[in-house]
Order: C-alpha cells, then structure tokens, then sequence
C-alpha cells in the first residue's frame, strides 16, 4: 500500500492508499459520481430550457443514479472495515497455531481462568504501598510476553486471558506495540489505513445544485406576479409564459428588415 502522506489531498491520498482491488471499485464510483455532476452541468447551460424543467430533470437524474453510487460507496466501507479489522487482529503476536478467540469450550475455560487470574495480579500489585507504583500496561505485557515464550495451547490462553483481563480493566491494546514484530506492525498500518479510508470515502450521492432550485423558484414567482390574460374556455394565462408543456423555452421568430 500506499502512504497516505505520499499524495496530496486527504482524498486521493485515501483512495491511493488502499489495495489495488479497492481502489479500482472507488475509482469506478468516483466516475458514477462525476457523471452525475456533469449531467446537472449540462442542464445548468442549456440556454433552451427553462428553469422548472432544469430543476425538475436535475431531481430525476438525482433519483435515478443515487442509489448506485450511495450503494456502491457504503459496500466498499463495509469492506474497508471488514479488512481493517482483520489486518489489525493479524498485528496482534500470538503463539504459533493460536487464535485469539477461540470457540473451544475447554480453551474458553482456561482463557476465562487466566483472564481472572491476570486481573487478581493486577490488582494485588498496584495496591502495594511503596515508592515506584506498578504500572499496569508493564503488568500485562509481562504475562503477555510470557504467553508467546510458553507458546502452545498453554500460552495461546495466557495470551487470550491478557486480552480479557486488558478489556475488563479499560486499558487497550497499546501495551502490546514492543513485542510486535515488523510483520505486526506493517499490519497495524494497513488497518489504520483502511479505516482512514473508510472515513474518507463518504456516502452522499452529489445532489442537484441549489442554484437550480432557487432559479425554479424565481421564475415561479414571475410568474405569479406577471399579469394575465383571459382565454375562452380555459383558465387565465400569465402573459410572460415563455415555455411550453415541454420546458423549452419559446423562440419568438424575427421579422424581416
């Protein structure tokens, strides 16, 4: 991956820093999104409509691509979470052939053990009275450490009871950065990387511009206050109407000199 800092603009320095497959899918959406902005573009200098019909088709253009780009843009955050959070569980050192969580009723046992056990130490040791206090982060890398030297089955539940004992005592998971390896701590990265990424990405679907709204709404205002004619058979017709039931404005056709 890509450092985030390489590039400029927070942006395009999220989307150039995350997998290859990913950024392909943002660039895609990107392109939807710019599509969008175009089409309004387009009406926005149509000289031959007017502004109701700008407005109008603008919404329709909205209703029609907003679900796709919204949609696309919210699955591939889930995806930028789902792999965060895997990276991240990968940045964490346990012992060979360990998980950690485990769905053994025997290893839940042992891990919830060590987890009461680690917990009880904690305690004991930061309530002795003396001049140098314990600090628990020190405690639980201790017994973490400890985990990765007796390794096994054993070791994976001293490692997964420090994990329960860190959550249950409110500390996080800093306290493991010194054992992790250069392996663990690129994963680390990867996983800050996704997440900035996912926050970066946004979920709104580019909306119609509010100059076309308020372009709409003045012209209906005109025509509201400019005078009217009477029509047999027919209700009263402003007589600055300049559109047709199209929206393209009506052409007057010049005389000839």
């Amino acid at each position: 991956m890509t450092d985030i800092t390489t590039s400029t603009g927070a942006y395009e320095s999220a989307r150039n820093a995350v997998p290859e497959d990913l950024k392909e899918r943002w660039i895609r959406i990107d392109q939807k999104a710019r599509n969008l902005q175009q089409g309004y573009e387009g009406l926005q200098a149509d000289d031959d409509l007017t502004a109701e019909a700008k407005s109008r088709r603008a919404q329709e253009l909205y209703q029609r691509h907003k679900d796709d780009i919204e949609g696309g843009r919210k699955a591939l955050r889930e995806t930028q979470i789902k792999r965060a959070k895997t990276a991240e569980e990968f940045s964490i050192p346990r012992p060979s052939g360990e998980a950690l969580v485990s769905q053994d009723t025997n290893k839940l046992l042992l891990d919830a053990a060590e987890g009461d056990r680690i917990v009880r130490t904690v305690e004991r040791r930061t309530s002795t009275d003396g001049p140098l206090k314990v600090d628990v982060s020190d405690i639980l890398r201790e017994e973490y450490r400890r985990g990765l030297d007796v390794g096994g089955p054993a070791g994976g539940s001293i490692c997964r009871g420090v994990l329960r004992a860190a959550h249950e005592l409110g500390v996080d998971n800093e306290f493991i950065n010194p054992l992790r390896s250069d392996r663990h701590r690129e994963s680390l990265d990867d996983a800050r990387r996704l997440l900035l990424a996912a926050d970066a990405l946004g979920g709104d679907a580019p909306k119609p511009p509010r100059s076309l709204t308020q372009a709409a709404k003045r012209e209906r205002v005109e025509q509201d206050l400019a005078p009217r004619v009477i029509t047999r058979g027919g209700p009263p017709i402003p007589t600055s109407a300049a559109a047709s039931h199209t929206g393209r404005k009506k052409r007057t056709k010049k005389r000839a000199s």
